[in-house]
């Protein structure tokens, strides 16, 4: 039950064709239409109802703030406190995707002490915390919820998931300037005809970038670290990558590991580990970018 009300409150919205839009400024509209019309159900309807719009509200403002703050960056204008707004009203997700997205907002405007404030805080609440880290949209039959935990706890499952739960990162396509780094290679995993035949109807999240929130926290971490030293060695830097990567879409924590590697001059090192990534799934995977790239930057340096 508690994997239904994850896929269908947080990750369902990805399939409804509202983001098939090529022009961002569309996709933002009517998304402001959907939210507003949640806040309509949220404030007169009661019980499950109002429950289930109360879990998908705050996922929804972070979509709105980060394809918002994207289409700013890309202007190179200035990022308005209306964005920052519906960030804070985000926070109450989960513990950390949204306030993952925020960083990668910070980030991506050279914001650069925010971002690093934002990452300290979620590696103390994921310090501080029973962390049960969770993909909307793939099903992994060995974790155990249980009602021992429920029960033991004796909260609510909206209270679970915004104390307790790690969702992944989610970026769509209309937010890609607030992507950082080879994290957007994961957009256009799908590469050949053979690809595309190995996706299924509920494969829709491959036309997206999804991260194991963790990974990406240590990813956002080591390119703030190398940008500006601003966090310290132990926080950011992946001294012990092959350890760091997560039971939940692991290809593309294994390719942001591989780029680490590759930003440390380790090119025979993140050819191992994206050679990893393309042995657990040989189709659909962004891995094959990065390699072409290291074979192209071979190429073009003799």
């Amino acid at each position: 039950m508690f994997d239904c009300i994850i896929t269908y409150s947080c990750g369902s919205f990805y399939k409804t064709g509202m983001l098939a839009a090529v022009d961002t400024s569309i996709v933002i509209n009517d998304h402001a239409l959907f939210i507003r019309k949640l806040e309509t159900i949220n404030k007169t309807s009661t019980g499950h109802i109002r429950l289930a719009v109360s879990i998908t509200l705050p996922f929804q403002y972070s979509i709105q703030a980060v394809m918002k703050a994207s289409l700013c960056i890309g202007k190179n204008q200035t990022i308005p406190q209306e964005i920052f707004t519906l960030c804070e009203k985000s926070l109450m997700s989960d513990v950390t995707s949204s306030r993952l997205k925020l960083a990668s907002i910070y980030f991506s405007a050279c914001r650069f002490e925010e971002a690093a404030a934002i990452l300290k805080q979620v590696d103390a609440l994921l310090s501080n915390k029973i962390i049960i880290c969770l993909s909307p949209f793939i099903l992994n039959k060995n974790h155990k919820f249980g009602s021992e935990m429920m029960g033991r706890r004796k909260k609510e499952v909206i209270d679970i998931l915004q104390k307790e739960v790690a969702l992944c990162t989610i970026f769509s396509r209309h937010e890609i300037i607030c992507v950082p780094g080879q994290l957007v290679a994961e957009f256009y995993r799908t590469i050949t005809v053979e690809d595309s035949g190995f996706r299924l109807r509920s494969d829709f999240w491959m036309d997206l970038a999804v991260v194991d929130s963790l990974s990406y926290l240590y990813y956002l971490q080591y390119l703030t670290f190398r940008t500006t030293g601003l966090l310290s060695d132990k926080d950011s830097a992946f001294t012990n990558p092959y350890s760091k990567y997560r039971e939940y879409h692991t290809e593309t924590s294994l390719n942001l590991i591989g780029h680490c590697c590759e930003l440390e001059g380790h090119l025979l090192e993140a050819w191992v580990v994206y050679k990893m990534s393309v042995n657990l799934r040989p189709q659909n995977n962004a891995a094959y970018w990065h390699m072409f790239s290291i074979i192209g930057g071979l190429i073009m340096g003799l």
